[in-house]
């Protein structure tokens, strides 16, 4: 490395010097000490990095964790960059180091502070995971399902997107729809579970509905299928504490009722009755269609497999065997797996759309 022409922000952004600031040893120091006695001439520059990098150190010693080599040397690429977009001293300015030093202190402040943004950020994403996005589009022709972190199953429609978090924080599961999606949120009354869908917020706390709010779409509709939900506009301000209670509020609505809001209209209408004809539109809306009586283990199956869009996979000549006696209507996709593994005395993964079951089977 050539350092006779480096600038001090470019001697900041170069790993080997700040090792040496940082942790010298006799071979760095020797090194360096040559350097400054064949080239007097680059004295203050080093003298004003080593500052700059003190000063850097200095104000992250309270980082949780330091990066590793590769993420460092993207620090310090990107702090090169930032530092090098900062208007240069005119040969002037260069000569009289008193403006220079003044010019200098501005760099080595924006590169303190995209440090210290970018490694702030990094260490609350990676201690707070409730603060990275999870984003899931289906772009197939069928359902999509998508398991959230809390064990609730969502059943992506087409042309649909969801976001979520990779954790739900404490006290309120968020989820923003875009497009169509059936839901069944896992109960959990300490924990209200929402959905955001355009103008409206929908708010639950263990339950199964189905959201139409496509963008494009003059109106959002929200069905029931068990449960109870409560709805609210999400700019109406003077709801907002009773959309943050730990109650169902506002506008309630029931099983086999649904509301269809005008979105270009505030008021929200009173929920009607499902009519079968809307009813069968709606993903898994048949409320016996998970209610078993001695029922072969490869119906159960095949009806996961329809309803879900998951491929499941088991060993037909011993599990094949099994029958289920359930009602599992009103469970998520998890709690239905638990149950049904219980009776056969089974285990099951989940990989993305594919559910594998294993288990020594029910000899007769």
């Amino acid at each position: 490395m050539d350092y006779r022409y480096f600038t001090p922000d470019e001697f900041v952004a170069d790993d080997y010097f700040r090792q040496w600031v940082k942790q010298p040893n006799e071979s760095s120091t020797l090194f360096w000490h040559t350097f400054l006695a064949e080239h007097p001439e680059q004295t203050e520059a080093v003298r004003l990095a080593a500052e700059a990098v003190i000063n850097l150190s200095a104000a992250t010693a309270g980082l949780v964790a330091l990066p590793d080599g590769e993420e460092e040397a993207a620090i310090w690429r990107a702090i090169q960059a930032r530092a090098s977009s900062v208007d240069a001293p005119s040969p002037f300015l260069t000569k009289h180091w008193g403006t220079g030093w003044r010019w200098f202190l501005a760099a080595a402040s924006v590169m303190i502070i995209v440090w210290l943004g970018w490694w702030t950020q990094r260490n609350q994403l990676i201690q707070n995971p409730e603060h990275i996005s999870v984003e899931k589009t289906n772009n197939n022709d069928k359902p999509f399902l998508v398991s959230l972190p809390d064990g609730s199953s969502v059943i992506l429609q087409k042309g649909s997107q969801l976001r979520f978090p990779k954790q739900f924080s404490a006290g309120k599961r968020v989820v923003h729809l875009t497009g169509e999606a059936f839901f069944e949120v896992a109960k959990d009354p300490n924990n209200p579970f929402f959905v955001y869908a355009n103008e409206l917020v929908t708010k639950v706390l263990g339950t199964s509905f189905n959201i139409r709010a496509y963008a494009d779409d003059k109106d959002v509709v929200v069905t029931v299928r068990s449960g109870r939900v409560s709805v609210f506009h999400k700019s109406d301000e003077k709801q907002q504490q009773e959309i943050n209670a730990s109650t169902l509020d506002g506008l309630v609505i029931t099983p086999n009722q649904q509301l269809v809001f005008v979105r270009n209209n505030r008021q929200l209408p009173k929920p009607e009755a499902v009519s079968p004809t809307i009813a069968s539109r709606v993903v898994a809306f048949d409320t016996t269609s998970f209610q078993f009586n001695a029922t072969p283990i490869s119906e159960v199956f095949n009806q996961l497999e329809k309803v879900y869009g998951i491929s499941v996979s088991y060993n037909k000549e011993t599990l094949g065997k099994c029958r289920l006696t359930a009602d599992l209507t009103d469970e998520t996709l998890a709690n239905k797996m638990i149950i049904i593994c219980k009776s056969i005395e089974a285990s099951y993964t989940i990989t993305n759309t594919q559910l594998a079951v294993s288990g020594p089977g029910c000899g007769f």
